[in-house]
């Protein structure tokens, strides 16, 4: 009579869905880094939007295969997690010459060489249309630019509404607000005769007994009569008298309090 011993049930190992594509996707990235710093003129932005896709892709195969089969089989989510790391690090990669273009030192200097061309075509203009107001400073520059324009022609055809802000510093020490309102409004007509128009204009004078400051924001502002920028001086100055007074009273009453607490 035979005898049949049993043997002991074997387990089968259990497939890692995840780990050969994470081995697919590092060496892949060891092959960008030798192709990006040995092959000239490789272009590594076209393989930094293939690749996400790819590991997608091939990761997607890999569940597939491994459900279509009867084995025992789980996720190695340690391997997934590094490879959504390495898409998600190609995909900010892909941003980063967008970034450099909208903020790099590239852009950041083709916006001051147009300004200072700006700025150079309105002083001169000032100098020649009205020469007996005498400029201290002109500054400002671009708030938000993110074109391509290289000269003021190209900027102009963009869009002749720039957006760009301009400080003028008169020198001269005004005895009045009319005064400083007439030359404003002399200063402002020449503005409007560029090709390149600001959203903003700032005029001051800091030089008399009394500062005067005019903000001109867009085009409605822009086109104030002498009168109207007039008004808004002596808004201004009521404004800024009832702000010394308000703060002067609360002065006066801190003061007193401290005079009742000492006694």
């Amino acid at each position: 009579m035979e005898m049949t011993m049993n043997k002991p049930e074997v387990n089968a190992p259990i497939r890692r869905v995840g780990s050969f594509t994470l081995g697919l996707c590092l060496i892949a990235a060891g092959i960008f880094f030798l192709f990006y710093y040995f092959v000239p003129k490789f272009d590594w932005m076209l393989t930094l939007k293939i690749l996400p896709a790819a590991a997608i892709i091939l990761l997607g195969v890999e569940v597939l295969y491994f459900a279509s089969k009867p084995e025992r089989w789980k996720y190695d989510f340690l391997s997934v997690f590094f490879c959504l790391i390495l898409i998600g690090g190609c995909f900010c990669l892909m941003f980063v010459p967008t970034l450099l273009a909208e903020f790099g030192p590239e852009q950041e200097q083709r916006r001051t060489e147009l300004f200072d061309a700006y700025r150079t075509e309105v002083y001169e203009d000032f100098k020649q249309d009205v020469p007996d107001i005498e400029i201290r400073n002109l500054s400002g520059g671009f708030s938000n630019y993110r074109g391509k324009a290289d000269t003021l022609e190209e900027l102009a055809k963009e869009n002749s509404k720039q957006d760009i802000y301009l400080r003028v510093e008169l020198e001269e020490a005004y005895p009045d607000a009319e005064s400083f309102a007439a030359d404003c409004r002399a200063l402002m007509n020449i503005i409007q005769k560029q090709a390149i128009q600001p959203y903003e204009v700032t005029f001051e004078s800091n030089m008399g007994e009394q500062p005067l400051y005019l903000d001109l924001q867009d085009t409605v502002q822009q086109d104030w009569t002498e009168k109207q920028m007039l008004e808004q001086l002596a808004k201004q100055q009521q404004y800024e008298a009832d702000l010394d007074a308000a703060e002067s009273d609360a002065l006066d009453e801190e003061n007193e309090a401290e005079i009742e607490e000492n006694a």
